[in-house]
C-alpha cells in the first residue's frame, strides 16, 4: 500500500488525528481480529454435568462420571481422614466437618444406591431418593417413588397418631 492510498484510506477516521494515530488504531483493529480469531479457535465442547449423556468418563465434570446407562453420576466419595481440602488428594473433594473428604459434586442421578449423597437414599429410576423400602422411613411415613410420605392414617404406636387418636391395626383409629 503506498502513502496516497494510506492516506484516502484514513481520511475518514478523524480529520484532526496524525498518520501515527491512524495507524496505531489500524493496528490495534487487526490485533484484536487476530486475537479473536484464536480465541474462537480455543473453542471447544464442554463437558456433561449431572444427568447428560456421555461416552466415557472422560466426557463428564470434575468428580462426575459415565455410568453404564451412559449419564453422568457423582463419583463415590474417598472418605480419606483429613483436616484442610488440602488433604484430599481427588481435586473434586473437600474436607467436610466429620474430617472425612467428599465428593462436593451435587447430583441426584445414579445408579446403585452408592452414588448418592447420603448413604441411606436409595436409587430408583436413575435417581437418588429417601428411600428404598417402607421400613427406610419412619414409622408413620411409607416409600413411593423414592420418597419418603405420610402414610394416611398409618401408625405403629400410639405417638404416631394425632390427638384423639389411637393407633389399632396400623392405622389411626378414634378414641
Amino acid at each position: 500500500m503506498d502513502s496516497n492510498r494510506f492516506d484516502a484510506l484514513t481520511r475518514n477516521f478523524g480529520l484532526r488525528r496524525s498518520r501515527r494515530d491512524a495507524l496505531k488504531a489500524f493496528a490495534g483493529g487487526l490485533v484484536g481480529i487476530g486475537l479473536a480469531r484464536g480465541a474462537s479457535a480455543q473453542v471447544s465442547t464442554e463437558a456433561a454435568t449431572c444427568g447428560q449423556t456421555c461416552t466415557r468418563d472422560s466426557d463428564c465434570n470434575a468428580g462426575l462420571r459415565c455410568g453404564s446407562n451412559r449419564i453422568c453420576v457423582a463419583k463415590t466419595s474417598s472418605k480419606t481422614s483429613c483436616n484442610r481440602n488440602i488433604n484430599c488428594s481427588n481435586n473434586y473433594e473437600i474436607c467436610n466437618k466429620n474430617g472425612r473428604c467428599v465428593n462436593q459434586v451435587k447430583c441426584n442421578r445414579c445408579e446403585t444406591a452408592s452414588d448418592c449423597a447420603n448413604p441411606k437414599q436409595g436409587c430408583r429410576n436413575g435417581r437418588c431418593g429417601e428411600c428404598n423400602r417402607d421400613r427406610d422411613c419412619r414409622s408413620n411415613e411409607v416409600c413411593k417413588n423414592g420418597r419418603c410420605k405420610r402414610g394416611k392414617n398409618r401408625c405403629n404406636r400410639n405417638s404416631d397418631c394425632p390427638r384423639n387418636r389411637k393407633c389399632r391395626n396400623g392405622r389411626c383409629k378414634k378414641k
